[in-house]
């Protein structure tokens, strides 16, 4: 059983820029209604990039617990968090899975525990503004190989 590892979050910025450093992802900045694009790339040449669209609603259902709904293609999934400061855990799920809230408006998504013959997701997200959001997922077969690579742009409907 592999247990994940430390995570390196290297911001950078242009020397001469005045571009003012976006604050850490918040819980409040993901909390409605997501809508956009995404596109999923294979490792297969053979095989053609797939299009569709993606719609993410997150609302808060209490104090520290969150939802969210995803619909993409013709995949639906619903599931509930529990957050505290920079973390968001998702354990209905198998594998379990850690949102961390990053600096800069980032977030990292991997699960908590990686076990052999099981899929498994990693997922890097950041805030291009505070109505557009983009995410970089990666899927791993049960082997460990990977399986695909998906990006999604967003932008936030309410």
């Amino acid at each position: 059983m592999l247990q994940p590892g430390v995570l390196t979050l290297i911001r950078e910025r242009l020397s001469n820029s005045d571009a003012t450093e976006s604050p850490p992802l918040m819980v409040d900045d993901l909390i409605g209604k997501w809508r956009g694009a995404a596109v999923t790339y294979f490792p297969n040449s053979q095989q053609p990039p797939q299009t569709y669209t993606s719609e993410l609603q997150v609302f808060q259902t209490s104090d520290r617990e969150i939802s969210q709904e995803l619909n993409f293609g013709d995949r639906k999934i619903v599931s509930k968090g529990k957050f505290h400061h920079t973390t968001i855990d998702f354990s209905e799920g198998t594998p379990a899975v850690r949102v961390l809230l990053l600096p800069g408006g980032a977030s990292a998504t991997f699960p908590l525990q990686i076990t052999g013959k099981q899929p498994f997701f990693l997922e890097a997200g950041w805030l291009l503004s505070p109505t557009q959001r983009q995410r970089l997922i990666r899927r791993y077969n049960q082997q460990g190989e990977w399986e695909s690579l998906t990006l999604v742009a967003e932008e936030k409907q309410e």
